[in-house]
């Protein structure tokens, strides 16, 4: 199976994703670099996957530099040089039969000249939904784990538990149980328990019909 390798084109996806967008507009161009690498940072350790991140040194004059940040490779090209450019001839050097390179930019021409490499296009907006998706699944996992941790750490029983995963689960709008399925949530006592409720009622009726019978009876009547 082939390793995955993801080089991503940093300003192309601030200038994409909203909430980077908001940064950059607001001359936050520092804070928006890290956004995109910690938003990066947690998809590749989810989708195990490396992933290059390459900006423009132009936009940060006098930086030329090659760093590791957040399990990422972060790439600052040379004064004068795009990241148009490098990602082009970086992804033409390491995708082979060994590495699968894809590329995130919304950039077309750039996208032709990687695909005729060998290389899988993705763009900002993919790459966008692909990462808010895995955060969805991210949280989904933490929920499930914290729950996990409270069943096992609480101080209620089993069926106790049960029953409030069944009103939690009403009071949320979800399909209400029917009675088969309540039953079978449900610790089994008296009040709930049919079979004694059955056999309690007619026993309960047979003793008040004798009473009752008993007491229409002449005293003064003799036996023949």
């Amino acid at each position: 199976m082939k390793k995955e390798l993801l080089i991503v084109d940093g300003y192309n996806m601030i200038g994409a994703w909203p909430e980077l967008v908001a940064l950059k507009d607001k001359n936050l161009l520092e804070e928006a670099r890290e956004q995109l690498l910690k938003k990066l940072s947690n998809y590749a350790k989810f989708e195990d996957l490396e992933i290059i991140v390459v900006f423009d040194a132009q936009f940060v004059p006098g930086i030329t530099q090659t760093y590791n940040k957040y399990s990422l490779e972060v790439i600052f090209t040379e004064e004068g040089q795009t990241a148009d450019s490098y990602i082009e001839k970086m992804a033409g050097e390491k995708n082979n039969r060994l590495t699968q390179v894809a590329v995130a930019t919304s950039d077309l021409a750039e996208q032709w000249v990687v695909f005729s490499q060998g290389a899988l296009r993705v763009s900002a907006n993919e790459l966008f939904k692909r990462i808010k998706k895995a955060e969805e699944q991210i949280r989904g996992k933490m929920e499930d784990v914290k729950f996990e941790n409270f069943r096992r750490n609480s101080p209620w029983n089993e069926g106790q538990l049960d029953q409030l995963d069944t009103k939690l689960t009403q009071l949320s709008g979800a399909p209400r149980l029917n009675k088969v399925e309540l039953k079978g949530k449900l610790p089994q006592t008296k009040e709930n328990n049919p079979t004694h409720r059955m056999s309690k009622k007619p026993i309960n009726n047979l003793a008040a019909t004798k009473a009752k019978r008993g007491s229409k009876k002449n005293p003064n009547r003799k036996t023949p």
